[in-house]
């Protein structure tokens, strides 16, 4: 099956308090590669089929799905977005991994199921396939904490010209890359007719750390990749969540969405209000939460994946508000 390249999913403002830093416009390189960073992306390159040159060894759990990325969670699923291939459950394609040596494996991999009305899909690798995964990520099982440290994966868009606090989505490159950021809230949405529902880990653009700031917001093209989060107990790193959607701007009210990458988005447009403000409003990245649904996810597992299950409590933050799928 032809997997489409999908852009992340895109959110426009509604009337959140925003704080950040204030931030000058800096005219770096636009050959640079998502996921998008503040500062000079030159070494951000995942490299080589088990991605070692990401931090923390935490690329090694990344595959290629059609356009897009998934994880391994067990050894014959992974999970992806579910809106980066939406046939449903029996769709069919092909996953790429290496099982964190230096060679990769394609497998011929089929969806199990949606996860309720998140941004979630588990998929198998197809039963005639008698192939496994032999390296997976384990899950986290409950909440992070505010400002815990994440490490996020994408194969988005290039970085693009400068724009007024900030730049623009460059071209689609295909490229695996990471970059760091800090968790900032979890946002709950209530699900159809307004969008997706659950909760998702919000983490903002905020342009701290100047040139050598590898502080990161998604773009499109990088749904499907995961952000990872290190257990304070057991440090180890484990999948927070799946890239789903980012914060957009308009440039003139009511307009249409402006593909942008803001670490200020003062002087644009959430639908028809101008954003303004005395300090700078950064945009935003949401990923579907793996740990409010680690239970569903094992029942679509039916096999031990890392981990025990534990029940966790929820930790509901913010109203839903209207999203807009990006174009293919």
């Amino acid at each position: 099956m032809t997997q489409l390249a999908r852009p992340s999913r895109r959110w426009f403002y509604s009337g959140l308090s925003w704080l950040g830093l204030a931030a000058a416009v800096l005219g770096f390189s636009s050959t640079a590669r998502a996921v998008i960073v503040y500062g000079s992306q030159g070494n951000n390159y995942a490299t080589g089929p088990n991605y070692t040159s990401v931090p923390d060894g935490v690329g090694s759990y990344e595959g290629v799905f059609g356009a897009a990325l998934g994880t391994p969670i067990a050894p014959r699923f992974f999970v992806t977005a579910y809106h980066v291939d939406e046939g449903g459950p029996g769709s069919t394609g092909f996953f790429t991994y290496a099982n964190n040596t230096a060679n990769s494996t394609v497998y011929d991999v089929q969806c199990v199921n949606e996860i309720g009305n998140t941004d979630l899909a588990v998929w198998e690798i197809q039963p005639s396939d008698a192939d496994s995964f032999t390296y997976y990520a384990p899950l986290e099982q409950s909440a992070p904490a505010l400002n815990s440290p994440l490490v996020v994966i994408g194969r988005g868009t290039a970085r693009g010209s400068a724009v007024t606090g900030g730049w623009a989505w460059g071209s689609d490159t295909g490229s695996v890359s990471w970059g760091t950021n800090t968790v900032n809230s979890i946002k709950t949405f209530a699900g159809p007719p307004a969008g997706l529902g659950g909760n998702f880990i919000y983490y903002t653009f905020n342009a701290t750390g100047g040139s050598n700031s590898n502080e990161a917001i998604l773009s499109g093209g990088d749904s499907g990749g995961a952000i990872f989060i290190q257990n304070t107990v057991t440090e180890a790193w484990e999948l927070a969540g799946i890239n789903s959607e980012v914060d957009d701007v308009s440039l003139t009210s009511g307009g249409s969405a402006a593909n942008y990458a803001l670490y200020d988005a003062r002087g644009y447009y959430n639908g028809a209000t101008l954003i303004s403000g005395s300090n700078a409003v950064p945009e935003g990245s949401y990923d579907a939460a793996i740990y409010s649904n680690y239970t569903a996810i094992m029942q679509a597992v039916p096999e031990p994946a890392s981990g025990l299950l534990l029940l966790v409590s929820l930790f509901p933050l913010a109203a839903a508000r209207g999203w807009r799928r990006s174009p293919r």
